[in-house]
């Protein structure tokens, strides 16, 4: 994979900064994990791409999460064995060409074409510009993003 084909709906392996562990002092995610592409906003300075994380642990109430369909895990090239869930009220941004942990390496699969637009739609519109790392714990709150309790990101 080259970068131009990091787009909305790829999941890829990133170390994923929790904000707990921003919060804590941490500078760089523990373990790479899966990842899925939000958003990739054109800047001068480099692409940027929104990150939201995708877990195996139950979200914990109160959080902001989808489970993800046997099918999209399957496409997404995850596990379809285990449940999963792609958290929305958190994310790393990160600049396509300028990051450490970005590599033009093959994804680890695509959502569909429909769930990766209901993806993107979570995501849009970014009412601040993004940084190279910038971990949010609430980031429908800190970019005006949609109602994350009105989404259903598969049909």
């Amino acid at each position: 994979m080259g970068f131009e084909e990091l787009q909305t709906g790829v999941v890829v392996s990133y170390p994923f900064l929790w904000a707990r562990e921003a919060a804590a002092g941490e500078t760089e995610g523990r373990k790479r994990r899966p990842v899925a592409v939000a958003l990739r906003l054109a800047r001068p300075g480099g692409d940027a791409v929104v990150l939201l994380p995708i877990t195996m642990q139950s979200p914990a109430k109160g959080r902001k999460a989808v489970e993800i369909p046997e099918t999209e895990k399957q496409r997404a090239g995850l596990d379809i064995s285990l449940r999963c869930w792609i958290m929305l009220d958190e994310f790393n941004t990160d600049v396509i060409g300028k990051s450490y942990y970005l590599e033009p390496v093959p994804p680890l699969g695509v959502f569909s074409r429909p769930s990766s637009h209901q993806l993107q739609g979570c995501s849009s519109p970014i009412s601040r510009p993004l940084g190279n790392r910038s971990p949010v714990a609430s980031s429908a709150a800190a970019l005006s993003f949609r109602p994350f309790s009105d989404m259903r990101l598969f049909p």
